[in-house]
């Protein structure tokens, strides 16, 4: 007869990761954006409607975050909440 109490129970795992406090920090960020709509400097430009010299003095001037790279592209990009952000905050 089998013994009933391990009977439907899932059993658990112990895994230990060696991450750095930032790796998790970038890892519950990237995880959090996941379905987020990504934008091209070009689209964002669109978006914001401004040319490409307005576009780049907003990013150095920090009033518009720096975009991000995706391994295997050379563009950068951006997530359109933080565009949207910035327009709002800007108003």
């Amino acid at each position: 007869m089998k013994n009933s109490s391990k009977i439907g129970k899932t059993p658990t795992y112990k895994i230990e990761l060696h991450v750095t406090t930032q790796e998790c920090r970038e890892l519950v960020e990237l995880l959090s954006r996941i379905g987020e709509e990504r934008i091209s400097k070009y689209e964002a430009m669109e978006y914001i409607n401004c040319s490409k010299a307005t576009f780049e003095r907003l990013v150095l001037s920090g009033r518009i975050p720096q975009g991000r790279k995706q391994a295997g592209f050379k563009e950068k990009f951006w997530y359109k909440s933080e565009i949207l952000q910035t327009i709002n905050k800007n108003k």
